[in-house]
Formats: structure tokens, sequence, C-alpha cells
């Protein structure tokens, strides 16, 4: 029986993208279409997003910082800022993004 965490790593091996975060690459699905808008510790969040595996984010040299001031991920040659991180599922993670 395959697993949630078995069709994410399906699924991005088969669908995901090569994304940059401060000169490292992290393999994502993204939905670079709507909004997130930030308002205090509260998120209003239609997209844009990214998803990918807790374990390639953790493995990062670069610990993720979230926020007005968080970093830059390069998806497709766009520009995001990772607003927050959530977890999606024991071996996944949501990265909420605005469009810089």
């Amino acid at each position: 029986m395959i697993d949630g965490s078995e069709i994410l790593k399906l699924a991005l091996a088969d669908f995901g993208v090569d994304a940059t975060v401060n000169g490292e690459t992290l393999r994502v699905l993204d939905d670079l279409d709507g909004e997130t808008v930030l308002s205090g510790d509260m998120i209003d969040h239609t997209g844009p997003y990214a998803t990918a595996l807790k374990s390639a984010v953790d493995a990062l040299a670069t610990t993720i910082v979230t926020g007005n001031n968080g970093h830059i991920i390069t998806i497709s040659g766009r520009a995001f800022r990772i607003l927050s991180m959530l977890p999606d599922s024991p071996d996944g993670v949501i990265l909420f993004l605005e469009e810089t």
C-alpha cells in the first residue's frame, strides 16, 4: 500500500520543479496562482504556494526564514518571499509565498 509520503515523493519526481533558496536547490510542487495576505499573525492564503519534502527542507544548509523579511525562493524564473511553512503530511511541508 502506498502512503501519503510515497505519493508526495512520486509527484515531486514526476511533476516537481527545481526551486532555488539562497543558492541551494529544492524540489517543489508549485501552485503560483492566487495571493497571500499577511496581517499580523493571521494569513489569508489562496496561493501562491509550493510543497516540498520536509527532509529536503531540513537538509538545506540554510535555515529558512519566514515572514515579511523571509527568504526569497525562485521558482520557474519568478521570485517569491516565503511567508510561512506548515506541515502538509508527516513528510511534507507547504511553503506559503508572496511574489516579490
